[in-house]
C-alpha cells in the first residue's frame, strides 16, 4: 500500500519533505570495491517512493498548481453484453 501524505501532513510539510528528497536524490550513491574493481551506482528506491508519495499528495492538495491526480483505470469487466 502506498504512503498517503495527504492525510496528517500540511501542504507546506509535504513541500519541505519533497525538497529534501530531491536534494538527497542527487547525493545518493553507493560504491563497492572487490579485487581491484569498483562499482558505483545510485540507491534511489526509498527516495523514489517518498518523492512519488509527495507528488501524489501535492496533486490531491493543490490540483491547480500540481496537476490533477491520476485516475487510471486498473480493471474493467463486461459481462452479458448483447447487441
Amino acid at each position: 500500500m502506498a504512503l498517503d501524505l495527504s492525510i496528517g501532513f500540511s501542504q507546506a510539510e509535504v513541500e519541505a519533505l519533497f525538497a529534501k528528497q530531491k536534494k538527497l536524490l542527487l547525493k545518493l550513491t553507493v560504491q563497492f570495491s572487490d579485487s581491484g574493481s569498483t562499482v558505483t551506482y545510485r540507491a534511489i528506491s526509498d527516495c523514489e517512493k517518498i518523492i512519488k508519495a509527495c507528488q501524489t499528495a501535492l496533486a490531491k492538495m493543490d490540483p491547480a498548481t500540481y496537476g490533477e491526480p491520476s485516475a487510471r483505470v486498473k480493471k474493467t469487466e463486461v459481462e452479458d453484453f448483447d447487441l
